[in-house]
C-alpha cells in the first residue's frame, strides 16, 4: 500500500519536475556544425565469392630409390636434409662377387682372343694352301684334255694317259682336303668368336653388377626420408632413400563437387602459405583428379606454387578457389570505427551526422563487406574523419 502511494505521487510531481529541468524560454540547443564534407553513395555490388580450400604442399617429383642387387651396405653418404645432384653415389653395396665375375669374364675373353688371332693365322695358311691346290688341279685338268686328245689320236701311249689321269685326281683330292682344311678353320673361328661373345655379355653383366653395387641419385634435390644404415642388406625393390625436387612444389586439396563447376586447369588461384608468414601468393590450377573420393565426396585439386626457399612437403596451403558470385555492400576499411565491442561509420541522415552501427563480413584487400546496418543510397562520410561526432550539422 505505502509503495502504491509513492508511485502515485511521483506520477503527479513528474510534470513540474520537467517543467523546471527544461530549457528556459527563448533558449535552444546548439549543435555543431561541420563545414566542407566528402560523401560518397553506398550501392550494392557484385564481387566474386571463393571457397576456401585447405592442403598440403607437396613436391612434384617425388623418388624412392631403391636397390636393384642383395647385399651389405658397406657405406651411406648422405643423410635427411642433403642435397644431391643427378648421378651422386648415394649408397655404396658389398660388390666383391661382381668383380670376381669381371675377372672370371676378362680372363675367359682375353683367352679367347688370343685363340683367335692363331685361327687367323691358320685360316690365312689354309687359304693360300687351298688357292695353291685349286691352281694345281687347274694345271692336271688343261694337261688331261690335251693327252685325252693325243690318246684319241694314239699320239701318246695308255701308260703316258693314265698317268696324267692320277695326276688330275691326286690334285682334284689335294683341292678337296684344302678346301676342307680351310672350312675347319674357319669353323672353330666362329666358335671362338662365339666365346668372345659369350665372354664379352658375362663381363656387361658383371659390369653390369658392380654398377648396381652404387646407388646414384636419378634427380637433382633434396634427401627427406633415408629407411637404410651401413651393415644393413639391401634387397632389390626395397626402399633405401626418398629424393624430392625442391624446387617445384604445388599444393593438394580436397574440393567438393559443388566447387568443381566453377573452376578449370590453367586457372589463377589464391594462395596464403603458413610457411611465408601466411603470406599472399598466386598458384595455377595445373590438375583436377577425375576421381572423387566416395566417402567425402570431394576431388584433389592440384596448384602449382612459385618458387619460396621455406617450402617442404606435409606445410600447410589455403587455397581460395572461384566458386560463384555475391551481391554485398562493401565499404573501404579504413573508413569502419572500432569502439569497444561496436563497429560503426559515419553516414550523413539529412544534413546530420549519424553514427550507424553495422556488423562486418568478409574483407578482401582495403575493403570489407557490410552485412547489416548500411543500404543502397546511404551517404558514407569520406572526409574529415577525424572532427566527426555523431549529431554534428553539416553545411556545403
Amino acid at each position: 500500500m505505502k509503495s502504491r502511494l509513492t508511485r502515485s505521487i511521483l506520477l503527479l510531481l513528474a510534470p513540474a519536475l520537467i517543467s523546471c529541468s527544461g530549457p528556459k524560454e527563448g533558449h535552444q540547443t546548439e549543435r555543431s556544425v561541420l563545414a566542407g564534407v566528402k560523401t560518397v553513395s553506398i550501392s550494392t555490388s557484385s564481387v566474386p565469392e571463393f571457397y576456401e580450400a585447405v592442403g598440403t604442399i607437396r613436391s612434384k617429383t617425388k623418388t624412392v630409390i631403391s636397390a636393384r642387387t642383395t647385399g651389405h651396405v658397406t657405406r651411406v653418404l648422405v643423410s635427411e636434409g642433403d642435397r644431391v645432384r643427378a648421378g651422386q653415389t648415394l649408397v655404396e653395396i658389398d660388390n666383391r662377387d661382381a668383380a670376381v665375375q669381371v675377372r672370371r669374364a676378362e680372363a675367359v675373353e682375353s683367352e679367347a682372343r688370343e685363340s683367335q688371332v692363331v685361327l687367323d693365322k691358320e685360316i690365312a695358311a689354309a687359304e693360300f694352301g687351298r688357292v695353291a691346290a685349286e691352281a694345281n688341279r687347274k694345271l692336271a685338268e688343261s694337261t688331261f684334255d690335251r693327252y685325252r686328245s693325243l690318246h684319241d689320236r694314239r699320239s701318246v701311249s695308255d701308260q703316258e694317259f693314265d698317268e696324267v689321269q692320277a695326276k688330275l685326281t691326286a690334285a682334284t683330292a689335294e683341292l678337296d682336303r684344302a678346301t676342307a682344311m680351310l672350312e675347319s678353320a674357319k669353323a672353330r673361328r666362329n666358335q671362338i668368336l662365339a666365346r668372345i661373345d659369350h665372354a664379352t655379355a658375362e663381363r656387361s653383366s658383371a659390369d653390369l653388377s658392380m654398377d648396381y653395387s652404387r646407388v646414384v641419385s636419378p634427380v637433382t634435390g633434396i634427401v627427406t626420408e633415408k629407411t637404410i644404415e651401413t651393415g644393413m642388406i639391401a634387397a632389390p625393390g626395397a626402399p633405401l632413400l626418398t629424393v624430392e625436387d625442391d624446387t617445384a612444389y604445388r599444393l593438394e586439396a580436397q574440393v567438393p563437387e559443388s566447387v568443381l563447376g566453377a573452376i578449370r586447369k590453367g586457372d589463377a588461384v589464391r594462395i596464403v602459405l603458413e610457411a611465408e608468414n601466411k603470406a599472399e601468393t598466386q598458384g595455377r590450377i595445373s590438375e583436377i583428379v577425375p576421381s572423387a573420393d566416395p566417402s567425402t565426396r570431394t576431388t584433389i585439386v592440384k596448384v602449382d606454387l612459385p618458387k619460396a626457399p621455406s617450402l617442404r612437403s606435409g606445410l600447410f596451403g589455403r587455397a581460395f578457389l572461384p566458386s560463384g558470385e555475391r551481391s554485398v555492400i562493401s565499404v573501404p576499411r579504413e573508413l569502419v570505427v572500432q569502439h569497444g565491442q561496436l563497429t560503426f561509420v559515419y553516414v550523413l541522415d539529412e544534413k546530420i551526422v549519424r553514427q550507424r552501427l553495422i556488423k562486418l563480413g568478409k574483407s578482401s584487400g582495403d575493403r570489407v563487406d557490410v552485412v547489416s546496418g548500411l543500404q543502397n543510397g546511404d551517404l558514407l562520410i569520406v572526409e574529415p574523419r577525424e572532427k566527426l561526432i555523431d549529431g554534428m550539422e553539416v553545411r556545403q
